[in-house]
């Protein structure tokens, strides 16, 4: 899906959702694209004259209750920052549902990366099923990708792998051939769970979402045995 479909359907959640809760779940690749969609998502809606509430994750751990009770309630909330390494988080959220629906009965946006995606529906699992938006969304918008491809390092700061050449690739779309970079990366690399998010991803969009789900898995677990959490 890309950026703009997810966008629209966000902010459909939102303005039909106003004055009960919902929650919408979007996963996406960079933080590049978690903040460009948090950006338009709150410019489409203050055009509407509907007041988002931006949260990163941090600012709700350890007790996120406790966090948005301090919060002055507004028409819409979006959560970003849920990547890897916020299982306690997401326990807390599942813990917590009910009473933060009550503390907070509006339109919920929770931005993830795919990694903490996973987290969150292993943990979190009665706290997703509230979801009835759950959505990946792509690293680009199309059109974007003619214009970026060749350049990314240096016009955006943008980066996927921390290699300028594969990150152009990623944004080229070229996914098999960085498919097959990244499996001779982690060839060599047979412990690396970044390289693995980077492969399950490209994997992904490659139609394979079973091998990318089972990459996920084990990048999370070797991130909990690293202490990077």
């Amino acid at each position: 899906m890309s950026l703009e479909s997810a966008l629209d359907l966000a902010e459909r959640l939102v303005t039909l959702g106003i004055g009960g809760f919902d929650l919408g779940l979007l996963a996406v690749p960079t933080a590049a694209d978690e903040a460009r969609l948090a950006r338009s998502l709150d410019q489409r809606l203050r055009a509407r004259g509907i007041v988002l509430r931006h949260l990163d994750a941090s600012a709700l751990q350890p007790d996120p209750l406790a966090a948005l009770t301090r919060e002055p309630v507004a028409d819409a909330l979006l959560i970003t920052g849920l990547h890897h390494g916020h299982r306690q988080l997401a326990a807390r959220l599942n813990q917590q549902r009910d009473s933060l629906v009550r503390a907070w009965p509006v339109p919920w946006i929770a931005v993830c990366h795919p990694a903490g995606l996973r987290e969150l529906v292993d943990s979190a699992p009665d706290f997703v099923d509230f979801a009835s938006l759950h959505e990946v969304v792509q690293a680009l918008p199309s059109p974007e990708l003619p214009r970026l491809a060749g350049q990314a390092d240096v016009a955006t700061g943008w980066s996927f792998t921390g290699d300028p050449v594969r990150d152009r690739m990623y944004l080229a779309g070229q996914w098999d051939a960085l498919c097959a970079l990244l499996r001779a990366d982690l060839a060599g690399r047979p412990g690396d769970p970044d390289t693995m998010v980077h492969l399950g991803d490209v994997l992904r969009r490659r139609g394979r979402p079973d091998e990318a789900v089972s990459l996920f898995e084990r990048a999370v677990a070797l991130f909990t045995e690293q202490g990077d959490v």
